[in-house]
């Protein structure tokens, strides 16, 4: 597995480090962490002696170190991975963008936020912007402060897309610690009530459902199965809520057979609104 993750030194970006725990990875991973230092121009009182050249070059060796600590906290946790850093400036999403473009990964890891004590890094701000635009999946990561390993809590968003079913694939292809438990979710739409075809729709979402839960099951997940009237939009962050999940599987966007489903593209306005970790799910 080749895992991209996005590190700025902020307290979030730390969290994140510590939130991989609870990611289901495996020990065979090839992990870059990228830090980018952000251009900028030193102001007009800058000393005379002080160049821009010399800015960026401090700015650099900063994210430098910045990176480092990062692969070695790594290190730590996961002895079997193979760790490197990378290193560069510019606008920040634009360069995680690059990044994953030219190494191609599977997996992207940003922080939900976050800001640098550094003054010319930033990463956390821009999340959004590479769960949008990454061709590969996403992990938001909601760190947790504290480091617990044990037992995870999953959700899974579910409708009839293939990029519903290869939420349920990337969960199977995980190996998540004995005793973790998957809740598959299906919003559906309130209009459907009373309609001539409510009970062919509700049986097509029963079967996918069965399906998707005989497959979690044989891989070892406890599963639960639910489904809710309303927006995806809000029921799935509700639902990891209420349920206290640690991460929210969803296809990057949801459409198919079931189109009242999931309403448009959620994934973005999920992550947006969960407390929890999210991951968006990409072929």
């Amino acid at each position: 597995m080749k895992l991209l993750i996005a590190y700025d030194g902020s307290d979030c970006s730390d969290r994140t480090l510590v939130e991989l725990r609870l990611a289901g990875l495996p020990d065979d991973v090839e992990a870059v962490v990228a830090t980018v230092a952000e251009r900028w121009l030193p102001p007009p009182s800058a000393s005379a002696l002080s160049t821009p050249s010399d800015h960026a070059k401090s700015g650099l060796e900063k994210a430098s170190d910045i990176a480092s600590h990062a692969c070695a906290r790594l290190a730590k946790q996961f002895p079997k991975w193979d760790i490197r850093a990378a290193v560069s400036k510019g606008s920040p999403a634009s360069q995680i963008l690059d990044d994953v473009e030219a190494w191609n990964p599977d997996l992207v890891v940003v922080g939900s936020h976050g800001h640098s004590a550094l003054a010319n890094v930033l990463l956390g701000s821009v999340s959004a912007k590479v769960a949008a635009a990454a061709p590969c999946s996403v992990r938001i990561s909601r760190g947790r402060v504290e480091d617990i390993v044990g037992p995870v809590r999953l959700v899974i968003g579910l409708d009839s897309s293939m990029e519903s079913q290869r939420a349920v694939r990337s969960v199977m292809q995980r190996p998540w610690p004995p005793g973790s438990t998957a809740m598959i979710l299906t919003a559906v739409d309130p209009e459907l009530e009373g309609s001539a075809v409510q009970d062919t729709e509700l049986g097509w979402i029963d079967m996918l459902q069965r399906t998707a839960e005989s497959e979690l099951r044989s891989d070892g997940l406890t599963v639960e199965r639910h489904v809710a009237e309303g927006d995806p939009r809000r029921l799935l962050p509700r639902a990891a809520a209420d349920w206290k999940a640690d991460c929210i599987f969803v296809g990057s966007h949801g459409h198919g057979r079931l189109k009242r489903l999931f309403i448009g593209s959620v994934a973005n306005a999920v992550a947006a609104r969960a407390g929890c970790s999210v991951e968006i799910v990409r072929g």
